[in-house]
């Protein structure tokens, strides 16, 4: 069985119907017989955040017959682990993203430390998230997610 991962609303409810999950119940749906027609997730977490917005970040297994592009549609799916997914949870993986890639970005942009002062902004706002922080620490995605294009 292929891992895979997914949003889940508060509940553990499907963001395209509302239905109920229940962790390690297979689903089933028709044999899809093209991309997001049918039980969809992401093959890495931060592509199901950027996806699917919600409170439940769960990890599934996917069966039956699967189409895989850059996320798979598949018609099996059960939840294997699910974890309640905060800010701070998107902010840490902002910083996290951002600093596996930032040595990079600097050798090409050398004068450019918006995305330093950003990481580090992202870093103080997990420790006092006053308004200020929250502003950069907003920013701080933004600067990974160029920071990634650019390596």
């Amino acid at each position: 069985m292929k891992k895979a991962w997914k949003f889940l609303k508060t509940g553990l409810k499907s963001n395209y119907d509302c239905s109920q999950w229940v962790v390690g119940e297979w689903r089933t749906v028709p044999k899809p017989e093209e991309e997001c027609v049918g039980l969809c997730a992401s093959k890495y977490i931060q592509d199901a955040l950027r996806n699917v917005q919600g409170e439940i970040l769960v990890e599934v297994e996917i069966g039956g017959h699967i189409i895989e592009t850059d996320k798979y549609t598949c018609e099996k799916m059960r939840i294997v682990r699910a974890w309640n997914w905060t800010k701070e949870c998107s902010v840490e993986m902002a910083i996290f993203s951002a600093e596996s890639v930032i040595d990079l970005y600097e050798k090409k942009y050398p004068a450019d430390k918006r995305p330093r002062y950003a990481i580090n902004a992202a870093k103080n706002w997990l420790v006092n998230p006053s308004a200020d922080n929250a502003a950069w620490a907003a920013w701080a995605e933004e600067a990974a997610a160029r920071a990634e294009e650019a390596a």
